[in-house]
C-alpha cells in the first residue's frame, strides 16, 4: 500500500492505495479460478512472457517473504528498476528476507 492525497468536498485527503492497482493475488487452484475469471469482465490473468496461455504465479515462499517485507515498514518503498536513479545507486537499503548475508545492502548498477 502507498499513500496518495485526494481532493474530496475542496480537502486535501490522504488514503491508502495499492502500489499496484491493477495486481491481485489469489491464494487458489487455476481451475477454480477460471470460473471466476470467466464470469468477470474486468478480471484477468498476467501472463509470462514469451510463453503462451501460462499465468505468471508467486511461489509461496516468496509470498510470505513478500508480506514479511512489506509488514515490516509503515511506509516501504518500492522501486520498478527503470525508477532506480543515478543518485540512488551506492544508496543503503535493507533487505528483509532472502540469504542471512543480505540483511544489508546497497544498490548497484
Amino acid at each position: 500500500m502507498t499513500r496518495w492525497l485526494f481532493t474530496e468536498n475542496g480537502r486535501r485527503v490522504s488514503r491508502e492505495v495499492p502500489f499496484m492497482p491493477d495486481l491481485l493475488f489469489v491464494h487458489e487452484a487455476r481451475e477454480r479460478l477460471d470460473v471466476t475469471v470467466g464470469r468477470m469482465a474486468n478480471l484477468q490473468y498476467h501472463f509470462a512472457r514469451g510463453v503462451y496461455h501460462l499465468p505468471i504465479t508467486v511461489p509461496e515462499r516468496n509470498m510470505e517473504h513478500f508480506i514479511r517485507a512489506v509488514a515490516s515498514s509503515d511506509e516501504p518503498r518500492y522501486f520498478r528498476p527503470e525508477e532506480i536513479t543515478p543518485g540512488m545507486l551506492g544508496k543503503r537499503v535493507r533487505v528483509i528476507g532472502g540469504r542471512p548475508s543480505a540483511e544489508r545492502a546497497a544498490i548497484t548498477p
